[in-house]
Parts: structure tokens; sequence; C-alpha cells
């Protein structure tokens, strides 16, 4: 049983560089302007999600939350797509959501 959490996504990106390479190769990439279709499993609310294995576990993470984490380094909460296109996976269509500041009581 596969899980997303931020641990998955360190482990994909340091332990599985072909794996890497591989789920560049699910996705279909054109124009910078245009949605790039992801072409591997999706979960229910049609998300692109990726499922690899590691000494023996099932690990499923979020294609378009990692991608976001493998380009810019950062591991936010949400990464919504601009286009609402949830299968895509444009890293130029994706927006990152910062969570609020805590409010400072005077």
């Amino acid at each position: 049983m596969g899980f997303d959490s931020n641990d998955v996504y360190h482990l994909f990106r340091q332990e599985h560089k072909q794996l890497h390479e591989d789920l560049w190769h699910l996705i279909e990439r054109r124009e910078p302007r245009f949605c790039w279709r992801w072409l591997g499993d999706h979960d229910s609310e049609g998300y692109a999600e990726y499922t690899f294995e590691h000494n023996g576990t099932l690990y499923t993470l979020n294609v378009h939350r990692y991608l976001h984490y493998a380009i810019y380094d950062e591991l936010p909460s949400r990464v919504p797509h601009t286009c609402h296109n949830t299968w895509c996976c444009n890293i130029n269509h994706l927006a990152v959501t910062r969570e609020p500041a805590p409010a400072v009581l005077c």
C-alpha cells in the first residue's frame, strides 16, 4: 500500500535516479503553453500518480507535486494546477500555495 508523504518524495529523488527518468518518459510533453498529459496511472480525483517499489514496499506519489520538488527543491503542501487539469504535468501550469503565516497577537 502506498502513501503520499514528504519522505516518499525525498526517497524517490535520492534513491531512484532511473525511476526519475522513467517518470519523464510517461509525460507527453508539448509546447510550454499547452498541458502535458500524464500517460501513467491516475488517482480517484484524476491526478497523475506514480507507484514505485523500494525494499519490498510500494510507495505512491503525486507526479505534479514531485515535479515541483524536483525542479524547485521545494515541497509545498499543495501545488494547484493553474490550467485546472488534474492530469497535467507541465511545470509551467503549477502554482505554489504556501500556508498563511500565523497571526501575531499583540
